[in-house]
């Protein structure tokens, strides 16, 4: 008897996550669901602020700056050297998206060929 009601607990545990199996995968394909990139054109940002932060391993160290981009919205991006000072206009990357979404990235090599935008 005893036995009985564990085989029945178990069935039913088993019954119930292999119910649920579709409903994860499912969500698991729509929150994945890759968009696609659209555009990607050059673009440009102002420096205000200048943030250096170093590793944890001895000399490493990551800088930072807030950029103003033409759209007057304010980021952090990380760059590289050589740093620019407060005011220079850096190269950017701005990559659209088909689900609406803009990045915008350092553009290094641009930078270091030919450093602040005129």
């Amino acid at each position: 008897m005893m036995f009985d009601h564990i085989a029945y607990r178990h069935a039913r545990a088993w019954g119930l996550a292999i119910a649920l199996i579709p409903l994860f995968i499912w969500a698991l394909w729509q929150d994945n669901e890759p968009s696609q990139l659209l555009n990607s054109e050059a673009s440009f940002g102002v420096v205000e602020h200048i943030a250096t932060i170093e590793g944890r391993r001895h000399g490493t160290v990551s800088y930072y700056a807030r950029v103003r981009l033409s759209n007057n919205k304010t980021m952090v991006i990380p760059i590289t050297r050589p740093i620019p000072k407060i005011n220079d206009k850096v190269p950017l990357i701005r990559q659209t998206y088909s689900n609406g979404d803009q990045y915008y990235y350092f553009d290094k090599e641009k930078w270091m060929i030919s450093g602040p935008v005129k």
